[in-house]
């Protein structure tokens, strides 16, 4: 237990010195993918990737994230059904290319945790480092200034 604080505490470090590059699953869907069911396949296109990257069915794709490098894979998810927030670390292991424009394939289940939120709130403290609300301003939105011009331009 004190081993999984450790690497949330890391993590949490990492992010906030800004040296994990955290991406939104709904704004920049992710060029690789995961094994639905067990995580334990991660498939990289060599040079234009396709497939999507699918964590869990019922993730709330707004307020979920992932991290790519070359060894080490890492997402942030919050469930839809109920918000419970997950973390999913593990490292990859290459695996040789049969052909240059074969889909390098990586293995996925070397090292593989998956932490779910404890009473600490390590998860989601970093879950409010990343997930980024912009607050909306005390004006109109567009929506309401347009109709306000238009009830103007009426009278």
């Amino acid at each position: 237990m004190v081993k999984d604080a450790a690497i949330i505490n890391q993590i949490l470090d990492l992010s906030q010195s800004g040296r994990i590059h955290w991406r939104n699953f709904k704004r920049m869907p992710a060029k690789r993918t995961l094994d639905r069911e067990n995580f334990l396949r991660v498939s990289i296109a060599r040079k234009y990737p396709k497939k999507s990257f699918i964590v869990r069915d019922p993730m709330n794709k707004h307020q979920s994230y992932y991290a790519f490098n070359d060894n080490l894979v890492l997402v942030l998810a919050k469930n839809a059904v109920d918000d419970s927030i997950f973390l999913v670390a593990g490292e990859v292991t290459p695996s040789l290319r049969r052909n240059r424009r074969k889909i390098k394939r990586r293995d996925f289940d070397r090292n593989l945790s998956v932490y779910l939120e404890d009473s600490e709130g390590k998860l989601q403290e970093l879950h409010d480092l990343v997930h980024k609300v912009e607050p909306r301003s005390d004006n109109l939105s567009s929506k309401a200034n347009f109709n306000e011009f238009l009830s103007q331009e009426l009278e």
